[in-house]
């Protein structure tokens, strides 16, 4: 039965499964997985640390295997079809993004109120609270999850290249600053967060390869962290 409902969505239209992958996202990131806590009548605050941990590590991997089954021909066929020409033409890509990002939150810091990205600042609370998990979380599960959901998804959706990458980076910048928005001023940070975003749509259109997007998302989070526990 399992494997006829498995079978009966993989032959959804893209268009019609883009969409409802996109909205089990955002369903996710606006409590679902807490579903289970509210309604066991538990409050969050009586887990300690661990338990916290092993609660959310759950709750992540579960959505990466969804979406890892749902999306696991692009993602495996991305390994298979992974060539160092494209790799290299991702890593320049990447680069030019990074630059981008720097130079503009260069500017934020400089000409505005806002000197510093509300998920940026999140996510360091979160690592000296929960090195481990944000660890996984910034570096594994992100990079895969948003991968698919920015840029897998809506490949699907806009055949345009031009109309997909712009999309792609409006939404993926959106999506940092969205429960971090306090002023106008914050809206700034699409600027950054978008750029990086448009880089790795534009690595997906030209190589048509998901993989590529992915890895270099992890290495780019990866250093983050890093510089974060070394500084």
């Amino acid at each position: 039965m399992l494997i006829l409902l498995y079978g009966d969505f993989m032959n959804i239209n893209k268009k019609i499964k883009a969409v409802l992958v996109i909205l089990l996202y955002f369903l996710y990131t606006s409590g679902l997985y807490m579903i289970p806590i509210y309604i066991s009548g538990v409050s969050v605050a009586v887990f300690d640390k661990f338990w916290l941990c092993v609660y959310f590590f759950t709750a992540d991997i579960l959505l990466m295997c969804i979406l890892g089954i749902i999306y696991n021909k692009e993602v495996i066929n991305g390994f298979k079809s992974l060539t160092l020409p494209k790799i290299e033409f991702g890593v320049k890509v990447w680069i030019i993004g990074m630059i981008i990002m720097g130079i503009s939150n260069m500017l934020i810091s400089n000409f505005s109120p806002v000197t510093v990205a509300g998920n940026e600042e999140s996510v360091k609370n979160a690592l000296s609270i929960l090195p481990i998990y944000m660890a996984f979380s910034t570096v594994l599960y992100a990079p895969f999850v948003e991968e698919i959901v920015f840029r897998q998804t809506l490949r699907d959706i806009f055949k345009n290249n031009t109309l997909f990458i712009i999309c792609a980076g409006l939404l993926f910048g959106g999506i940092h600053i969205m429960d971090f928005y306090t002023s106008y001023y914050d809206l700034l940070f699409v600027i950054p967060y978008g750029a990086l975003g448009v880089c790795f749509a534009y690595i997906y259109s030209k190589t048509n390869n998901l993989t590529i997007s992915m890895i270099l998302h992890a290495i780019h989070n990866g250093l983050l962290v890093v510089l974060f526990f070394l500084f």
